[in-house]
């Protein structure tokens, strides 16, 4: 009789193994469509402040400055042209160049053209400021734009000549010489008046000494002598400083290659004195409203003492 053996655990499952691999692999088709029909997340659109500085900061990469012998003459904001805006001032920067280094003075003038306003230096055209070069974020018009350029072309033109001229040089170290020996002698008598100032305080402090209100003594003299040698030294430095700022701007403005940064310090005093003199004028009403109320208070005060 023949004997039948049933398959053992381990055969079975390897009869088995096709199936469960096929049941595994059906999941994936399934999860790959779902995923490729899934929408895309949304983006958030960009703000407004966002794409106005995206947009403020593409037009400062495209801008390009033209400097004639160390002066700022104007900026390009735009392209004209194929020429992009560093090549405009590149190829203005090459057509001035010789004639900063001409002798003979030119007129500067500036004409409308179809692209806008034609810079020229006698009969030569050397430069095109197109209406996009002007700031209007500012209210700047290519006619405002044009005149201010003319101006700051024929200085910087005038400067570069005069750079060259040893009559002006003579005379701009003169002026020099003259502001500093003026400059020395004012310091010397600053550091006289400040002895002077030490010596009267010296003998005001005999005198606060004996200085007493029923018997005793107000304030300590050798403390207020401290403080008013140190207001007086303080007071020293600072309009030593001052002069020297001044004396500092005066000399370079002497001199043609030297005269921007003059300028500047004088242009960044001026405008600190403004705006110094300015706060104190808004000040005045909240100093006028501080006094009154000190007033009332006193007055007050003694109709209330004088009810007593």
């Amino acid at each position: 009789m023949p004997s039948t053996t049933r398959p053992g655990p381990a055969r079975r499952l390897h009869r088995c193994s096709p199936l469960f691999a096929a049941l595994l692999l059906l999941p994936a088709p399934i999860a790959a469509r779902a995923q490729a029909s899934r929408p895309a997340p949304l983006r958030p659109a960009p703000s407004r402040p966002a794409m106005a500085a995206a947009d403020t900061a593409a037009a400062v990469l495209d801008s390009a400055p033209l400097f004639v012998r160390g002066r700022l003459i104007i900026v390009f904001r735009a392209p004209l042209g194929a020429l992009t805006a560093p090549e405009r001032a590149a190829a203005a920067s090459a057509r001035l160049e010789p004639i900063a280094a001409a002798e003979v003075a030119e007129s500067v003038t500036a004409r409308r053209i179809a692209e806008g306003m034609l810079v020229s230096v006698g009969p030569h055209g050397v430069f095109t400021i197109t209406p996009a070069d002007a700031d209007t974020l500012r209210g700047e018009t290519v006619g405002v734009l044009s005149a201010a350029t003319v101006t700051r072309l024929r200085t910087a033109l005038d400067a570069a000549r005069e750079a060259r001229s040893i009559p002006e040089l003579l005379k701009g170290a003169a002026l020099a010489l003259v502001a500093t020996l003026l400059f020395l002698l004012v310091l010397r008598l600053m550091y006289g008046g400040r002895r002077w100032l030490f010596l009267r305080l010296r003998a005001a402090e005999k005198r606060l000494r004996t200085l007493t209100v029923a018997g005793y003594k107000l304030i300590s003299p050798e403390r207020l002598l401290l403080f008013l040698r140190r207001a007086v030294d303080f007071s020293a430095w600072m309009l030593g400083l001052f002069l020297a700022y001044l004396w500092l701007a005066f000399v370079l403005t002497r001199f043609a290659y030297t005269r921007p940064w003059g300028e500047a310090l004088g242009g960044y005093l001026t405008t600190t004195i403004g705006r110094l003199a300015l706060g104190v004028v808004n000040g005045v009403p909240g100093l006028f409203t501080v006094v009154l109320i000190v007033v009332a208070t006193r007055w007050g005060s003694g109709i209330v003492a004088r009810t007593e």
